[in-house]
């Protein structure tokens, strides 16, 4: 088989059904990926349950690293035997009952280490299953799109994906907050009354509120004067950890505003509002099922003939991935790729972990602050992703790569050197754009380098690359701040955010190596007369 063959070997369907629904499990899981990987489950556990950050890091590292294991095996009976919607249905619906099966644990069981062994264990199946899903999902991209058209569906699809994030974190926040603030939007029933939480006697900009429980989110507002003649101030809120004697608990930090401080004795009021963070994940499983629904109904894996008439063998399998991996005779460029993505991909995905936590401790945003913000890195994401869709076609899959991981690598050398907010949100959107541009040529990228029948083989590897970058690259980060620990905060978050440059740097000259193919346009037939 030619270069130019590769990718080809498969039928297309002609309607738009198929690569509709291919493009909508995009939004499905985004969902799930922003609700729980990025948002909620790192909170709740660090914030709400006032755990160490170890407990989140090590259920990523396992959920990643018995990805990194097992799915490249998976891909190769795939290959053997097809069937990739069915694997893709087992590991969707896993993570789904998984992900409700967390917020449950939240209800149900008293907090204490029974219920966050449990919530980890959960974390590290349904994580483990969206990853898993992630395969075959790539996989079936050839089966949904002639060459010509891949990269501008690939687009699609992480762009929708990037817009699912932003519906999604819009549907979840009712039962979050009660409310969708930045619209005005309250919902009632999920709003308890006011009470007073205290009298401050005078000008006072903060006050430390450590009378909160774990899960539950809170209003605050402040009033001034007598009941009903004074005026009412909201209080901007952000949650920390106290330490009382050995104990760790949730407290929350309000900053008073400044028309109020100075108006005497002043009462805090605060409410019930929603459900806190364990109310985002039954909700958050449920939408992923439902939008992930149309990729089972309407796309059709064609029927391959087997390779050989078994699968194979456990350590066939592993012998299939390392011959595949070692034999770059065969498969040139495979190899230089896997591993340039390995580096470039331990920052992005590092980047995607603690760009909260670099803008609460960094750059000082608020609670209320970072929801929009990362609403507008998501926007950006699915304008770049789809836009550089068609970069990708025009140009091939390498140069566009090659220019998206150059726009990272300009990006975090800005955020290393900015101190004003304003900047911050100006990067924070081109960080979007070449966050959804990265996959976007990536995966073309990948097809064009393999035949088409071994996708499912070489999307476990490219999965694998992903995933041990995604164990690997958070270490780096984590040694970097414990290492610049004594220099403060501004020092060791910075100097972490370089040593993502220094991966991503070693990434973009690997790739720079890489073979560059125009994926071929299928064949023109003839229509009967």
């Amino acid at each position: 088989m030619t270069s130019t063959d590769r990718g080809n070997s498969l039928p297309h369907p002609t309607g738009v059904l198929a690569p509709l629904s291919w493009v909508l499990y995009d939004f499905a899981n985004t969902i799930y990926s922003m609700n729980v990987v990025t948002m909620y489950f790192s909170l709740w556990i660090t914030v709400n349950l006032a755990r160490e950050d170890m407990w989140v890091s090590v259920s990523n590292s396992l959920s990643m690293a018995l990805v990194a294991v097992s799915l490249p095996v998976f891909g190769a009976y795939s290959d053997y035997r097809g069937g990739r919607l069915s694997f893709l249905w087992h590991f969707t619906l896993a993570c789904v009952v998984a992900t409700a099966a967390i917020g449950l644990s939240g209800y149900l069981l008293p907090i204490g280490l029974t219920q966050i062994l449990l919530s980890a264990a959960l974390f590290v199946v349904a994580n483990y299953a969206y990853q898993g899903a992630l395969v075959f999902y790539n996989a079936l991209l050839p089966v949904v799109a002639p060459p010509e058209r891949i990269g501008k569906i690939s687009g699609f699809g992480v762009g929708l994906g990037y817009l699912g994030a932003i519906v999604g974190l819009m549907l979840v926040m009712p039962f979050v907050q009660g409310e969708i603030s930045f619209l005005n939007l309250h919902v009632g029933a999920l709003q308890k009354d006011w009470q007073t939480v205290a009298v401050l006697p005078g000008p006072q900009r903060s006050f430390l509120d450590t009378t909160v429980t774990a899960n539950d989110n809170y209003q605050y507002r402040i009033l001034t004067g007598t009941e009903g003649s004074g005026e009412v101030f909201a209080a901007a809120s952000k949650d920390t950890v106290i330490q009382r004697g050995a104990e760790h608990r949730r407290a929350v930090v309000l900053t008073l505003p400044e028309l109020a401080a100075g108006k005497g004795p002043v009462r805090l009021q605060r409410r019930v509002s929603g459900w806190g963070r364990i109310g985002s994940f039954v909700p958050t499983a449920l939408l992923f099922f439902l939008f992930a629904l149309p990729i089972f109904l309407f796309v059709r894996e064609p029927r391959q003939k087997a390779k050989r008439p078994s699968p194979p063998r456990l350590h066939e399998a592993f012998r299939d991935v390392w011959e595949s991996l070692s034999n770059t005779k065969k498969y040139p460029g495979v190899l230089r790729f896997l591993i340039a993505k390995f580096f470039y991909e331990e920052g992005i995905q590092t980047a995607i972990i603690f760009m909260a936590v670099y803008a609460v401790k960094v750059m000082g945003f608020s609670n209320e602050v970072i929801i929009p913000f990362f609403m507008l890195t998501t926007t950006a994401a699915a304008v770049g992703s789809t836009l550089f869709g068609y970069v990708t076609d025009h140009l091939s899959p390498k140069p566009t790569l090659l220019l998206v991981i150059g726009g990272w690598l300009v990006c975090l050398a800005v955020i290393v050197l900015v101190h004003r907010q304003f900047w911050f949100w100006i990067i924070g959107g081109l960080v979007g754009v070449f966050m959804g541009s990265t996959w976007t040529a990536a995966r073309p990228l990948l097809i064009s380098l393999v035949p088409g029948e071994k996708l499912g083989e070489f999307f476990g590897l490219y999965s694998l690359s992903g995933k041990a970058a995604a164990i690997f690259g958070p270490l780096v980060w984590g040694g970097t701040v414990a290492l610049l620990a004594p220099y403060g905060d501004q020092i060791r978050y910075r100097g972490a955010v370089l040593s993502l440059m220094v991966l991503m740097a070693v990434g973009f000259v690997l790739l720079w190596r890489v073979p560059g193919r125009r994926l071929a346009a299928a064949p023109k037939t003839q229509s009967p007369k």
